[in-house]
Parts: structure tokens; sequence; C-alpha cells
């Protein structure tokens, strides 16, 4: 529910349509990924002009694309990515706890078919 939350909050936001969605399983993260897959598909993964960003890195990355104050969040980067990689495993691991669990992925919709690869 966290995953299907977020997107649907980034599709909202980014309204200069800068950020694309593909599923880490899918063609366009092999291709881009390769050698570099995260370990732990429920992971998040940002990839920006041949750099790939994993974890809190990768969402405070996710938060600069995005307009004002998103950017703000760039603060964190002060703080060591350990520091910040715990923090976002301990919301990994009570994601259900904490905002429950979808039976199912999120389902595109037409109107943001342009911003999902696969």
């Amino acid at each position: 529910m966290l995953c299907s939350k977020s997107v649907i909050f980034l599709l909202a936001v980014d309204k200069r349509k800068r950020l694309k969605f593909a599923p880490l399983s899918g063609t366009t993260s092999e291709s881009l990924l390769i050698g570099k897959t995260a370990s732990n598909q429920s992971t998040v993964v940002f990839y920006k002009n041949g750099k790939v960003f994993y974890r809190s890195s990768a969402a405070l990355k996710i938060a600069e694309q995005l307009p004002f104050p998103w950017p703000i969040m760039s603060i964190f980067f002060l703080i060591p990515a350990f520091i910040r990689d715990y923090i976002y495993n301990v919301i990994g691991r009570n994601r259900y706890k904490w905002f429950g669990k979808n039976e199912t992925c999120f389902v595109r919709h037409p109107n943001f078919e342009d911003r999902f690869l696969e």
C-alpha cells in the first residue's frame, strides 16, 4: 500500500512529468540496471544520467525532481547514508503494519500511461 500510495502521490505532484515508473522486474530495469539490480525487489531505485540510487538516497533524489517545497528534503543528505538507510529499512519492515497491504498492485490509469515503462 505504501508503494502504491507513493506512486499516486508522485503522479499528482510531478506536474512537469519528470518521473517515470518501471517495475524492478521489468525490461526497462533489466536494461538500465545491468549488474546494478537491487538485491531486494521492494527497494526504491532511482536512475538518472547513468547513476543508480537506492533506498533513502533514491527517495531524496526523487524529492529533488519535485516542485518546491520537496527539494528541501535534500538537506537530509547531510545525514550519513547508513543512518538514513537504517530508518528507511525500519519503515520498510513495518510498512504493512503502519500503512496496510493491498491485495493487488497499483493499477495504471490511462491518463498516466505515458509515465510507466515496462
